[in-house]
């Protein structure tokens, strides 16, 4: 409890310019600083096992999904676009096939750092809408996320998620 007390009194609260992104596709910058937007979210769908009465007996593990989106300045999506099709894996796919890894780190003075990872990132959706004025262009790209780690720990553990200490 003092921490946090400590933390609201001497030092500031996360804000938008508290995110340093970072990224690991080639040719792309490895930290992402001109963003305008990141969303990230995960769920658990669950089944439930019902008797006769009205009430919830058990439920079943579920099934995890998890899914992304940000907005990025043309040029930057452009670079990452480019560095995604050359990604070697799966041998020529396009860049929409290539998966790769976000990692959202939060900090501020006085504040603990939190690192979160969006593993196995797929674009799943470009967006991209222009008009007339002085703003830049900006990109507004989906995600397909395979798993969202906070703070390196997993919403779910089963058989597929691997621990790393």
């Amino acid at each position: 409890m003092t921490a946090i007390l400590n933390t609201l009194i001497n030092g500031h609260a996360y804000d938008f310019s508290s995110i340093k992104l970072t990224t690991a596709v080639p040719g792309a910058p490895p930290l992402i600083e001109r963003f305008t937007a990141l969303n990230y979210e995960h769920s658990v769908s669950v089944g439930e096992l019902r008797g006769r009465g009205s009430k919830v007996l058990a439920t079943t593990r579920g099934e995890y999904n998890a899914n992304a989106s940000m907005t990025l300045y043309l040029e930057d999506w452009q670079l990452m676009r480019s560095g995604l099709f050359a990604m070697p894996f799966p041998p020529g796919g396009g860049f929409m096939e290539k998966r790769f890894q976000i990692v959202a780190a939060y900090a501020e003075f006085g504040s603990s750092i939190v690192t979160d990872v969006l593993r196995g990132g797929r674009v799943i959706k470009v967006g991209k809408g222009y008009s007339r004025g002085t703003d830049p262009l900006m990109v507004d790209i989906d995600l397909h996320v395979m798993e969202v780690l906070e703070d390196a720990q997993p919403a779910v553990i089963d058989g597929s998620t691997v621990l790393s200490l």
